[in-house]
């Protein structure tokens, strides 16, 4: 065999291997939204001025209340679903229920735990979507009123508020 057929076969297996690792890599690679939710679909693009909640409460409010913005009167910890409650009601009229299956368009649900809520969503549609801003990510689609891991970032449904 001469050298150049051995330096040939050499290259012909190291572009093989390559190939071979790079499909493997993307083969088991998963989105960080595969992470968060069972299923989800981005419709709007990434915004650090404004978050879930205000996304969510976005059809409740009016006039210069329109404006998007950061809202989280709770500061940099996560409220209780109490306070939760008391600031929907207060702020927007909304009445909370542990009972979340049967929902409507606009209503709000709050994810985490009861002491500690993490995130907010509205239903879209009246076929079961529900729309959420996550974080300083984009606006997310996805079905069912509870599409987030229990283990990821948002955990399971906690509420849903409603007029």
């Amino acid at each position: 065999m001469t050298k150049r057929t051995k330096v040939t076969k050499i290259m012909v297996f190291l572009v093989a291997l390559i190939c071979v690792i790079s499909f493997g890599y993307s083969a088991l690679a998963t989105s960080w939204e595969d992470s968060v939710a069972k299923n989800w679909q981005l419709i709007g693009p990434a915004n650090s001025q404004y978050n879930c909640l205000n996304y969510a409460t976005e059809p409740y409010r009016t006039g210069s209340d329109l404006l998007k913005y950061w809202e989280w009167p709770w500061g940099s910890s996560l409220p209780t679903s109490s306070q939760v409650d008391s600031y929907l009601n207060t702020q927007y009229g909304l009445s909370s229920s542990s009972y979340t299956v049967a929902a409507s368009v606009n209503n709000i649900f709050s994810y985490g735990t009861t002491s500690g809520i993490t995130h907010f969503s509205r239903r879209y549609t009246t076929s079961g979507y529900i729309v959420a801003k996550w974080g300083q990510e984009g606006i997310y689609l996805s079905q069912g009123y509870n599409p987030y891991w229990t283990s990821g970032p948002y955990g399971a449904v906690v509420k849903k508020y409603y007029k």
